[in-house]
């Protein structure tokens, strides 16, 4: 293979005509042509490897027809990397290894090779419920605002090791009250109107609170919302009454960072939801209480730790308990 001619970058040169009747500078003409003629045979190959003294800019076209790569450097179609590298290349080795091709790695679909005892998913933390042992007390509210602690506990992992943290007490800020002008119960259906518009939409959590008839006392998720008027689900018989307040807001969760044993505040959510409970549970924590205040005070009905047992007859949604 020949070795392409080492010439110097082209130069602009003008020639007159008198330059072709002079000897000396015929010489400057046949070296400049020589020097054209050489550059153009390298760049169309008759001279072996194309040199190239910058990088190439192809504005987003292909390069075609490459051949068959055979040294380290040698750039490859896609036709070789499938016929070297793909699917059907690397079948025959698989099923040369028999039953052995996945020998090291675990079938996560077999009970037999599940992780059962390995501590790496610790970190791995989740979303409510959880295992703990804590509760929610409330202090008396007053000035707007209320005390509310989580009593120190032990979180369970999920490798069955234990972890324990120490209490955290806050004062929380009620939250908004919206006074009930009117509320009806009828077929398992509430329609309650408020003084003022309340800024919950459909799927949103309140409570109600203070009603003359205390069967309407609870929080609940709104069904539909139009303006002041809110309709949602409650069990009980046909009824109707006054006064009392919707309260919005007030939804706190504590939560515990790996290897922390300080509990962290995430709040106040509007209701508590799933959703609320995904953007709370930030990444390496997990929820251990979940605080709800109304206007009021506090919400034991719907504040829980782990500890905490079931609440039966308030009609109370499960994703609004730990």
């Amino acid at each position: 293979m020949s070795t392409p001619a080492q010439i110097s970058p082209l130069q602009a040169i003008t020639f007159k005509k008198s330059d072709f009747t002079d000897d000396d500078s015929l010489s400057l003409f046949n070296q400049s042509y020589t020097n054209v003629v050489n550059q153009l045979n390298n760049l169309l190959g008759f001279n072996g490897p194309i040199p190239v003294n910058a990088h190439l800019n192809l504005q987003g076209n292909r390069i075609l027809n490459v051949g068959a790569a055979v040294d380290p450097s040698d750039a490859v179609s896609q036709s070789f990397g499938n016929t070297q590298y793909g699917a059907s290349a690397l079948k025959p080795y698989f099923e040369a290894l028999g039953k052995q091709v996945m020998q090291t790695y675990r079938r996560l679909s077999d009970k037999n090779q599940r992780e059962q005892y390995s501590s790496f998913l610790n970190q791995i933390l989740n979303t409510a419920p959880t295992a703990n042992t804590s509760f929610v007390d409330f202090g008396a509210p007053g000035g707007g605002t209320i005390s509310a602690t989580v009593t120190a506990g032990y979180h369970q992992r999920v490798d069955s090791s234990v972890v324990p943290y120490t209490a955290r007490t806050d004062t929380l800020t009620l939250p908004t009250a919206y006074s009930i002008s009117s509320i009806a119960r009828s077929g398992g259906i509430v329609t309650v109107v408020t003084s003022s518009p309340t800024g919950l939409v459909a799927g949103n959590g309140f409570s109600a609170t203070g009603v003359t008839d205390t069967s309407f006392d609870g929080t609940f998720a709104a069904s539909t919302v139009v303006g002041t008027t809110i309709t949602y689900v409650q069990g009980g018989p046909n009824a109707s009454s006054g006064g009392g307040n919707i309260s919005v807001g007030g939804v706190y969760y504590y939560n515990l960072a790996y290897g922390q044993s300080a509990l962290g505040l995430v709040g106040g959510f509007s209701s508590d939801t799933w959703s609320n409970r995904v953007q709370a549970s930030q990444d390496g924590t997990t929820i251990i209480a979940v605080v709800v205040t109304n206007s009021s005070g506090g919400d034991g009905t719907n504040s829980a730790g782990g500890a905490t047992p079931p609440v039966t007859g308030s009609a109370v949604a499960v994703v609004r308990r730990l």
